[in-house]
Order: structure tokens, then C-alpha cells, then sequence
């Protein structure tokens, strides 16, 4: 189990948006004194999450499920760095609970989320713009690398690139009902859904 003051770091980002810091350290402490005696390890909790998913095979079966894969299944992923530093907006670092990426080049953030939220799908669609914007700058720069000169046909390659979007999940798993949503299963993404099965067809 981490230590208390790995644990605020690591769920510092869950307090509600609004919340005063006495209120938000209140909830944190009710959490900690809540689970930190417990016998086993909780997999709604970071340690316990990551002690989990951190795995190769068990992460693998967890996205083809939760990805709803019948066809081109993951078979491998890698784990990255899961701090990035985002440059467009207030938010300084992201840090994701776990950052990984597959044999084809999707990139995807999970998050366990013990603690509800106010603003949360705003909260969830601006990390997920963020992560997207820090792919986007890494993807146009390994475009750049490809094609570095200035010739005319480096230039035309870079152009027929500029406006591709990296493939990027971010999936939170919520221990509370999310807006009233009714059901167990959401989505919300910047793809349409037609274009999606055109791609997959």
C-alpha cells in the first residue's frame, strides 16, 4: 500500500472542482481511513488498479473487451511515461493512472475514478483534448523527422499529414453514477460514429 502522502499526490486530481482545500483534503483523509486497513488490495484504488491493469495480458483482454474489438484484436501493449506536460493550456503536467499504447500506434489513458466529481465530463473531454493535443505534437514531429527537408516532395508528405488525428483513448472507470447517465456504459468522442465503421469496414 503507498504511503499516505504517495497517495495524495497520486488522487490530488480527483478533488472536486470548487471544493475548498480543507473540504477537498477532509474527503481525502475519509477515503485513506476508509481503505487503508483493509486486508487486500482495491482495485478502486491507484495501488490496487495498477497492481491490476499494469500487466500486459491483462491489460490486453481489458481493452478488447472494453473497446467492444471483434476483429483486429490488441495483442500487445506498452507502458509509457504516465506524466506529460501539456503547453496549451493551464494544465502544466498531465498525469494519467495508466498510459499505454498498442502494436498499431493507439494511444489510451485509463483512469479509476473512486471520487465523484462536480464537472466531471468536462473535466474527463478537457484531459482527453490535452492527451490528444501532446500525441498530436509528438506525431507531426516524427512526421517531421521522416520527412525533414525542404524539397518539394518532403513538403507536399508533411502537408497530407497535417491534419491526421492519432488515434487516442482515454477510458475512466467510475465508482459513482456520472451525471445521471443511467447506464453502465458511455461514450463521447471527437470521431463519427459512420466514419469509424467506414474505417474499420
Amino acid at each position: 500500500m503507498a504511503s499516505f502522502e504517495e497517495n495524495q499526490k497520486l488522487e490530488s486530481a480527483l478533488c472536486a472542482v470548487g471544493a475548498s482545500p480543507q473540504q477537498e483534503k477532509s474527503r481525502f483523509e475519509e477515503l485513506y481511513e476508509k481503505y487503508s486497513k483493509s486486508k487486500y488490495l482495491d482495485p478502486r484504488l491507484d495501488p490496487g488498479f495498477k497492481r491490476l491493469l499494469k500487466n500486459g495480458p491483462a491489460m490486453v483482454s481489458f481493452l478488447n473487451a472494453i473497446l467492444h474489438k471483434e476483429t483486429d484484436l490488441i495483442t500487445h501493449v506498452d507502458f509509457l511515461d504516465s506524466e506529460l506536460e501539456v503547453h496549451a493550456t493551464d494544465l502544466l503536467n498531465l498525469r494519467m493512472d495508466i498510459h499505454a499504447k498498442t502494436e498499431s500506434g493507439m494511444h489510451i489513458d485509463i483512469e479509476m475514478q473512486k471520487m465523484s466529481l462536480t464537472f466531471f465530463a468536462e473535466r474527463a473531454i478537457l484531459q482527453e483534448s490535452a492527451f490528444l493535443c501532446v500525441e498530436k505534437k509528438r506525431f507531426d514531429a516524427a512526421i517531421r523527422e521522416k520527412y525533414p527537408s525542404e524539397s518539394r516532395q518532403d513538403v507536399a508528405a508533411r502537408e497530407r499529414f497535417r491534419y491526421d488525428i492519432p488515434h487516442v483513448y482515454s477510458i475512466w472507470i467510475c465508482d459513482f453514477n456520472v451525471n445521471d447517465i443511467g447506464e453502465y456504459y458511455d461514450s463521447w468522442h471527437v470521431y463519427s460514429d459512420e466514419a469509424v465503421k467506414r474505417s474499420a469496414s
